[in-house]
């Protein structure tokens, strides 16, 4: 592997591992930073983690401070450009999402029918009216209930 390194203006290649001055410092891809000590990198699945303050080795390092983390291709990107959904997600099909007259509508099969809202929503008007009158005949006639 071969790293890139600028020394005033002079560009120079070197094998990984071979001595530099220390004032050389790597050429890192873009929207990374060389760090001689590193830091906890986020990513697109942990944009923030959790800082353990513990020096990682030297190398070239995502700007996390201005919003880049690491994708999964391993390129650092910003963490709006990270994708909203893991590429593993199954979304609903269409048949799914819309329901046919056949999920809409019980079959002969079927043993408890679905009655449809508005039947269980009169029904429970219809329960409190009847309570209502129950207890204003109760008021008028005096007892208590």
């Amino acid at each position: 592997m071969l790293q890139i390194f600028i020394l005033t203006g002079l560009l120079t290649v070197s094998a990984l591992g071979s001595k530099l001055p220390s004032f050389c410092l790597p050429v890192c891809p873009p929207n990374e930073v060389y760090l001689k000590c590193g830091v906890c990198e986020g990513t697109c699945s942990d944009p923030d983690p959790i800082n353990t303050y513990e020096c990682r080795p030297a190398g070239c390092y995502c700007l996390n401070c201005q919003g880049y983390v690491r994708d999964a291709n391993g390129i650092c990107i910003s963490k709006y450009e990270c994708p909203i959904c893991p590429a593993t997600t199954e979304f609903p099909t269409e048949s799914t999402l819309y329901p046919t007259e056949s999920t809409m509508y019980p079959t002969e099969s079927t043993e408890y029918p679905i009655e449809p809202i508005h039947y269980r929503v009169n029904d429970f008007i219809a329960l409190i009216h009847e309570q209502f009158h129950e207890l204003m005949n109760l008021l008028l006639s005096g007892s208590t209930p």
